[in-house]
């Protein structure tokens, strides 16, 4: 904050990060060209269970933590497993992943 009180510009203003928040705003986009339709948030582990296999069917995924803004806690998800699977339906417990 007191770098863009001296006027320097590197990143959006803290307050309007901390308002829009980067994955609900990705989420709230995603019926536009902007985002892919496929992207989600999950706001618990359950959610997490439920719905995350089922995405990752559809092809590579990125999770990203619900904190920090610097890079920390993302992860790419890759199926590295030689199977073939259903896009859409969830992957088996055992699926092979890379992270």
């Amino acid at each position: 904050r007191k770098l863009c009180e001296e006027g320097v510009i590197g990143f959006s203003h803290p307050d309007a990060m901390e308002f829009y928040g980067a994955k609900d705003a990705l989420v709230k986009l995603n019926q536009t060209a902007l985002v892919p339709p496929d992207t989600f948030a999950y706001y618990n582990a359950h959610q997490l269970h439920d719905k995350f296999p089922a995405s990752l069917s559809l092809g590579d995924r990125v999770l990203k933590q619900n904190r920090g803004s610097c890079g920390e806690g993302i992860w790419r998800v890759q199926v590295v497993d030689n199977r073939s699977f259903c896009a859409g339906q969830p992957l088996p417990g055992d699926t092979k992943i890379k992270c």
